[in-house]
């Protein structure tokens, strides 16, 4: 066994004792205490501008994963609305067509004359016509004006209004006049006719029958169906021959793709075939 002497020698002066060096901060002797002094430590050696732009590095480290993410998987409902079953969009209803609203007749209660030649505006007489046949203010269903076909006659009297169309096939087409009636001998009856000309150039005419002899203010009112496009439309008021005397006044005269009047007043007419020469 060895034993180290001491051997103290007396020099008056007071002896120090060594000084143990202290450890390092953060090594292993501080134990987690030491580590984190450590990093407390580094932090407080960073300038303003480097602990700045630390933390801003840090924030786009933790944020740009999260964008991506949100760019990649966009949001989806929650499972509790996904779980929820899908109901496919019933079919909306299919429309039914529209009734025309093209202008198929003008000036139909003959209350317009701008130039007074007793021929009311868009209107013209033919046949046998002559002066006696005008709009009038004797009598009227509504309004102020009717016209009136006076006298004897020995070839019947037209009162016509043209019109370009552009109807398509199957149409339905609604027309209808009041007539009133006095002093007449006639054996014929005044009619309300309409003329369609189809695009292929052919001819058809509706007619409505108005009663024989003497009467009030009687309606006839009638529906066809066209049976192909259409391209003009001629509206005509009739004096048939032979009247040997009387009048007749045609008043509130109306052709339209609607019904203006209860649908149950309107008979059905037949189409008849009808020449250029009657147009005329």
């Amino acid at each position: 066994m060895n034993y180290s002497t001491v051997i103290a020698v007396d020099t008056g002066e007071l002896v120090k004792p060594a000084e143990t060096p202290s450890p390092e901060v953060g090594s292993p002797q501080f134990g987690e205490a030491g580590k984190w002094r450590a990093k407390f430590s580094f932090w407080k050696r960073l300038s303003s501008s480097q602990k700045l732009s630390l933390v801003s590095l840090v924030l786009v480290v933790l944020v740009l994963p999260l964008g991506i993410f949100a760019v990649i998987n966009p949001k989806t409902p929650s499972s509790s609305r996904a779980s929820l079953p899908v109901t496919p969009p019933s079919p909306s209803p299919k429309p039914t067509p529209t009734p025309p609203s093209v202008v198929l007749l003008t000036n139909g209660s003959f209350e317009t004359d701008k130039d007074w030649d007793l021929v009311p505006d868009d209107w013209k007489r033919g046949g046998g016509s002559g002066a006696g046949d005008v709009r009038t203010n004797k009598y009227a269903k509504g309004g102020t004006y009717s016209f009136v076909f006076d006298g004897v006659v020995d070839k019947s009297k037209y009162l016509s209004q043209k019109s370009q169309a552009n109807l398509a096939v199957n149409t339905n087409l609604y027309l209808s006049g009041w007539v009133k009636v006095l002093e007449t001998s006639s054996l014929t009856s005044p009619q309300l006719n309409v003329f369609v000309i189809y695009v292929d150039d052919s001819i058809v005419r509706f007619s409505l029958n108005f009663p024989k002899g003497n009467y009030d203010w009687t309606l006839r009112a009638g529906t066809f169906r066209l049976t192909n496009s259409a391209k003009q439309i001629m509206v005509r008021l009739v004096s048939p021959k032979p009247q040997q005397r009387g009048t007749a006044y045609f008043d509130l005269v109306e052709l339209s793709g609607s019904a203006s009047l209860d649908k149950s007043k309107y008979i059905e007419l037949k189409p008849v075939k009808a020449t250029p020469q009657e147009l005329q």
